[in-house]
């Protein structure tokens, strides 16, 4: 029997069939950038040595058997889609964060908002369907 999980806490039995998993959480970024394509390759490039990493100009996405980012560069906007457990997403946001602060020009800052969305999730290739 398949079993589907839905708004449960991470840990909690199923109660169809007493199976206990980690819920996953969406969790969605934008950065605002002329130079999107660029952190995104300086990103995929500086962890495809530790994770299963795949990425053009336009389109990334970094693997890391627990979690999933994906990466999407226009001309001018950077947006990150992680998806990860509930008790990982936390600190996943703020490593992806640090590390894409640590690609900005010298005096250039900025925080991203992480919004728990599943509907821009499932736009940019997160869903029921493909996890």
């Amino acid at each position: 029997m398949n079993c589907v999980r839905l708004f449960l806490r991470p840990g909690s039995p199923c109660i169809n069939c007493s199976q206990s998993e980690d819920v996953m959480i969406q969790s969605l970024a934008t950065h605002q950038t002329l130079t999107a394509s660029r952190y995104l390759t300086r990103l995929c490039n500086h962890w495809k040595h530790r994770f299963a990493v795949t990425f053009d100009d336009h389109h990334g996405c970094i693997d890391t058997g627990s979690a999933t980012l994906r990466l999407q560069a226009t001309d001018s906007t950077l947006t990150l889609a992680l998806h990860a457990p509930a008790a990982e997403i936390n600190n996943l946001e703020r490593v992806v964060e640090e590390h894409l602060q640590r690609f900005f020009s010298p005096g250039q800052q900025s925080t991203l908002s992480w919004a728990r969305t599943a509907s821009d999730a499932t736009r940019l290739g997160f869903g029921s369907s493909d996890q």
